[in-house]
């Protein structure tokens, strides 16, 4: 990716993840979901290389950043961008409770994780 298009891209990440911030605190879950899918459809396909190469960009630049990054707001993020580009994707929230409750949230494709899914340490609660 050219050093341009780069710093395009993160500049996108931030703004989505500035109005998904937003919204979290004003609007339901599926509500929200539902609203960031809206979108028009991309005019070419968005192949599996590309999907992966954009969850990496996701993940890279809000780690760096000094805000939320948890998985539920990276996991939106990544649903908003998706949709932009006319990658219709889920939302999955999981749960383990052994050896202690801990809850964590991915993205998934065509039945595929496109971000970390936890490798099957979560059982899948609530798929949107």
């Amino acid at each position: 990716m050219a050093p341009r298009a780069k710093l395009r891209l993160a500049g996108e990440i931030l703004i989505t993840y500035c109005r998904v911030r937003w919204a979290m605190g004003r609007e339901e879950l599926p509500q929200l979901v539902g609203r960031l899918r809206v979108a028009p459809p991309a005019a070419a396909q968005f192949p599996r290389a590309k999907r992966e190469q954009l969850a990496g960009a996701v993940m890279g630049v809000l780690s760096i950043l000094p805000t939320d990054s948890r998985c539920l707001v990276r996991s939106l993020v990544y649903l908003s961008l998706l949709a932009k580009r006319g990658v219709a994707s889920t939302l999955v929230i999981g749960a383990r409770t052994e050896p202690d409750f801990k809850a964590h949230a991915w993205i998934e494709c065509e039945g595929e994780p496109l971000l970390p899914s936890g490798d099957g340490e979560f059982a899948p609660l609530t798929v949107i």
